[in-house]
């Protein structure tokens, strides 16, 4: 589909999102060689995992393959950081770009002050470490003004869009495209 996506010239970051059994070198080079199959540029690739994905099968594996990945040009992150057994000391060690913090700190935003405090905690911590923030499940304009004033400029969620079909991606795309220019124009 990035393929797909490239030959339409939609210059897009694909994002995969890879479940625990997938983090052992031989799965990995297996993705690693679709990637090269396509004539995908690595660097327009993320490959996302949970932190139980990088204990799943013995931390010095893990460590083998992510070094890898990043060798390759392979963007990192880490999904639904601070939803499971989040260790700041293991930030150091896994070679990510990327924390995506979890929809259930987004969500509580407007609720809650002890979220908003974590929330903005995570995304500076974030910065802090040279890494990119992206707040999941963003779903109103209060949550997205928070988490911009809060430095994280990254998002997804239904504020945004709904999923919608690989097939629709370009037109909303442009279409997205189309609005910044006439904002950027008015």
């Amino acid at each position: 589909q990035a393929k797909a996506w490239r030959d339409d010239d939609l210059d897009l970051y694909v994002s995969i999102n890879l479940p625990p059994s997938f983090w052992q070198p031989t799965a990995m080079r297996h993705v690693l060689a679709t990637i090269e199959t396509f004539g995908l540029s690595p660097d327009r690739l993320m490959i996302e995992f949970t932190e139980s994905a990088f204990v799943f099968d013995g931390r010095r594996s893990m460590e083998f393959v992510l070094a890898e990945l990043h060798e390759r040009g392979l963007r990192l992150a880490i999904d639904d950081f601070g939803a499971g057994h989040s260790s700041l000391s293991r930030l150091n060690e896994m070679r990510v770009s990327m924390l995506k913090i979890d929809r259930s700190f987004v969500g509580g935003l407007d609720e809650d002050s002890s979220t908003a405090v974590l929330t903005a905690s995570i995304v500076q911590l974030a910065r802090n470490l040279g890494l990119e923030p992206l707040a999941e499940g963003i779903e109103t304009e209060e949550q997205r003004r928070f988490l911009l004033a809060h430095g994280c400029d990254l998002g997804q969620g239904f504020y945004f869009s709904r999923p919608v079909p690989a097939g629709e991606i370009g037109a909303l795309f442009r279409a997205s495209r189309a609005d910044d220019v006439s904002e950027t124009a008015a």
